[in-house]
Parts: C-alpha cells; structure tokens; sequence
C-alpha cells in the first residue's frame, strides 16, 4: 500500500480504467506550487498524454482555486474516451405475431365482462406462407476507447444472433425471415421452424383457445363445450368432444364421439370415423364410419354410412348412396327418419334452376303472345313494330338458349347423382315401429317391428322392395310398411326425361 501524501503536497490519481485523472489539493499546498506549468508538468510525469483540450482544462481548474481554502479540492483535469462495445444480434418477432398476454380464466364465463373473447384468444401462432415472421438484427459496429495516456482501449466485438432457421423459412438479404409454407411458428432454444401439422397435448379449451389451422390437427385429449376447431387437411381427436364445432376439409376421425347434446357440429369433406355420435349436426363429403350409436342428431352423409355394429336411434339421416347399420330406431316408437339416395345440396341447387326455368318459360309465354299479336298487324303500323318484333325474337332465342342450358346442368345433375336402382339401406337386426325411410319418391313408414337383417332397395319396376337377406326373399316394402309418395326430396328421374316434361314438373 503506498504511503499517504503528505497534508502540503498535491497528487495525481489515475483511474483503474485509464479513463480520467483527478487532481487532489490539500489545503496546505501553498499557491507558489499550484501553477499551471506546474500541475501541468505533475499530470505529464504520471504518464498523462497532454493535448490542447487538457491543457485548457487545466488552466481552468488551476484559475479557479480559491486561495483561501479549508478542504480538499479533489477535481478531473483529463479525460478519456470509453470504448463503445457491441451490441449482440438478435431476433424480433413481428409484431402481429405477437400473442396477448391476457389471463384465461379458470372456469367458462357466463359473459365477457371483461370485454375479451376468451373462447377467440388462441396461443398458437399461425402464420401464411409469404408472411414476414420477424427481422434478425446484426450486431453493431465497435468502437474503440482511448486511455490518457493516449493508448488504444479495444472495444469487444458483438456475438451474431444465434437463432437458427430449417427451410420451411427463408433468410432475406436484409436479414427479415419469410415463411416458405402455412403452419404453427415453433420455437425451441435457437431454433425456429414452421410446423404444418399441429399437435395439441392436452384438451382444446381456453388454454389453447379456439384454432384455426391451415393443416392438420391432431387433439390428445378433447374438446370442451362451446370451442371450434378447423382445419385445412384432416382432424384427429382421441377424447370426446363435447358440445363444440369441428370442421376439416379432409377427414375427422374421433376415438371416443362426441356428445353435443344438441348443440355440436361436426363438417368434414372427406370421411368421418367415430366411436359414436349423440346430439350433433354432422355433415360429411363422402362416407361414414361409426363403430356404436348415432343417437338424436342430424346427419348428412354425401356417399355411403358404414356402421354395421352401430344403432340409430331418433333424428335425420340423409345418405347418397349406401347404409349399412345394426339397429334401426328403438323401443317405444321413437321416431328416427333415414333417407337413402338423397343430395341435399344438388337438390337444392336443382330447385332453384326448374324455379328458374319456370320464371323462364312464363315470360317465354308472354313475349310469344305479344309477338303474335304484332305479327297480325299490317299496313303502315306492321313498319312502326318492325324493329320491335326483332328485339322480341331476338328475346325469345335467348330464353330459349337458357332453358336448354339449365335443362342439360339438372340432367347433368341426375347423372351424377345416379340411379336410384345402385341405393339401398342394410339393417342387420331391427327395424322397430316409428322409423321413416324415403327411397326414390317414396316414404316407408313402419307402423311395426320388423327383424332383420333385411335390405330395402328399389327393385325394377320402379317399386321399393324389402329382401331377408338370410332367405333370400323379396316382397313389396308396402307388404310391412304403409307407403307415401313424398315431395320432401326431389326425384331425379324426373330431370332424365325430355325438356317438355322437366317445363311441366317445373311447373
């Protein structure tokens, strides 16, 4: 340690870091020694590089000691310049990426009092392809320091961003990430990537929010009432879907059902398999696969149900092709109605072009009497309706023209939709009191039990028949069922016959 100044000599201190040096004066030290030169000279013995900047700062301090003085003075006369260090790279995340952080609740609120939609606040984060997902920042440049001794002091250099990308993301020159592919941004450490499948580990409630996700969902657990999930590709949920809403545009596959009660909604483009159905509103693209119960729901199947173990008991289902079940309705005449050969959304598309063709041909009517009556005119008034009798036939191709195309889209319709000869309905075990079941233009309604397994098809004269599938033995349906002919569905037969006759059904 070295030894005190004494209380009349001045000292010069310089800072561990290099970067200033102070001057100390104890009040013993006369004036005689407090000259500019001699400070001055005290500074440059310490090592202290002496430039016009310090030498003026000197002569301040040394003008503005009080010669009467009491304390030490203790005052800088030299300063450095600091090294400015680098600053690291980094990542920043788009700011529409980023996820509010607002709390779900714990239990299902009854309203939002808080004025946020929890059900909508998803903690996934779904990006587009072309869609910027952030910008990584460069480390800064650095700058070095110098000391009073007019030595270099190195300033650190800045560490890159360490976030690494796969190539479901591109680096732009300017460093901005750009998603190559739809999905969920995942980031794990330093690593970023986009996941176009999305796994849920545990039940889609508020702790994920509702999702809407441009790939495949997988659900390890359920999902809770009130919650929607949709999806661009296929939908798999290993537990039960309460009263929620599901949509795929692929297929949705469910390994223990769902139970709506009356509330839930299931869309899937493609197919659907599930354990059972109770109380939900399904419409499906093509076919059916239900293991056990289908009970009280709405049901649309566009091609074919298969269910052979599966009971159907109560609500509507409507099928375009083919139904194979185990059971059909219940005890105590519970009124469960199946359509077989049925095309909801052709057929509404269908009755909306022959109400069309009817407006058609009413106004084809009307202009074909006024041109009747303009041809019967002669003379000099034949002349004046001239030019108005060929607008009004001109009028009439038209109509004509656009009768003929609709015509031909319903029978294009019909041709796809098929013969209702290739429908039928399979019931392996029973068919009980209350069941209603259309096939072609007709509804079966059974007003007792019958055992199965029997297959109800439309045989060729045009009539429903009912076989024993174990005798081999057709009979009429209307032998075990009164029979009603039924407008409730269109009958495309009639859009396979001539344009005359689709004008008078469509009249």
């Amino acid at each position: 340690m070295p030894p005190e100044p004494a209380a009349h000599e001045l000292t010069i201190t310089i800072a561990p870091d290099g970067l200033s040096v102070t001057l100390c004066i104890p009040p013993g030290v006369p004036m005689s020694e407090l000259g500019v030169d001699t400070v001055r000279e005290a500074v440059k013995e310490r090592g202290v590089l002496i430039n016009g900047e310090r030498e003026e700062l000197i002569k301040q301090v040394v003008e503005k000691i009080d010669p009467i003085r009491e304390e030490m003075i203790e005052v800088v006369v030299a300063t450095g310049q600091a090294p400015e260090h680098a600053q690291d790279g980094f990542f920043v995340l788009d700011e529409a990426l980023e996820k509010p952080e607002t709390a779900p609740p714990e239990d299902q609120p009854n309203e939002n009092k808080d004025g946020v939609d929890h059900y909508a606040q998803s903690h996934f984060t779904v990006v587009a392809k072309e869609q910027r997902i952030g910008v990584i920042v460069l480390p800064t440049e650095p700058v070095d320091g110098e000391d009073v001794a007019g030595k270099t002091i190195g300033a650190r250099l800045g560490k890159p961003c360490g976030i690494r990308v796969d190539k479901s993301i591109r680096t732009e020159s300017d460093g901005t990430l750009i998603a190559d592919t739809w999905g969920v941004l995942q980031r794990t450490g330093d690593s970023l990537r986009i996941e176009e499948s999305l796994e849920i580990n545990g039940p889609v409630d508020f702790s994920t929010g509702n999702i809407d996700f441009p790939g495949s969902v997988t659900v390890s657990k359920g999902v809770r009432d009130c919650f929607v999930v949709r999806c661009q590709k296929s939908l798999e949920v290993r537990e039960l879907v309460e009263a929620a809403t599901l949509h795929a545009a692929l297929d949705v596959t469910l390994h223990r059902g769902a139970s709506g009660r009356g509330k839930g909604q299931i869309s899937a483009g493609q197919d659907l398999h599930a354990k059972y159905l109770d109380g939900v509103r399904a419409d499906i693209g093509r076919d059916a696969f239900v293991a056990n119960e289908i009970n009280e729901c709405d049901v649309r199947i566009g091609r074919a149900l298969t269910a052979p173990r599966c009971t159907i008991v109560g609500g509507s289902i409507v099928v375009g092709a083919t139904c194979e079940i185990e059971q059909l309705g219940g005890e105590g005449g519970v009124t469960t109605d199946i359509a077989i050969g049925r095309h909801q959304d052709l057929e509404s598309l269908a009755l909306a072009m022959i109400r069309l063709t009817a407006q058609i041909d009413r106004e084809r009517a009307r202009l074909a009497v006024k041109c009747k009556k303009m041809q019967c005119v002669t003379g000099e008034a034949a002349l004046e309706f001239a030019s108005q009798l060929t607008e009004m036939t001109d009028d009439l191709m038209l109509l004509d023209a656009s009768r003929s195309d609709i015509n031909g889209a319903l029978n294009s319709i019909a041709e796809l939709v098929g013969d209702d000869r290739d429908k039928w309905l399979l019931v392996q075990k029973d068919i009980y009191e209350g069941v209603r079941v259309w096939l072609g233009e007709f509804r079966a309604d059974f007003r007792q039990d019958i055992k199965g397994p029997v297959k109800i098809f439309i045989g060729p004269n045009g009539e429903p028949q009912i076989s024993e599938v174990d005798q081999s033995t057709t009979v009429p349906l209307a032998t075990v069922a009164r029979m009603v002919q039924d407008d409730r569905f269109v009958h495309w037969a009639q859009f396979r016959t001539t344009s005359d006759e689709s004008a008078d059904f469509a009249a």
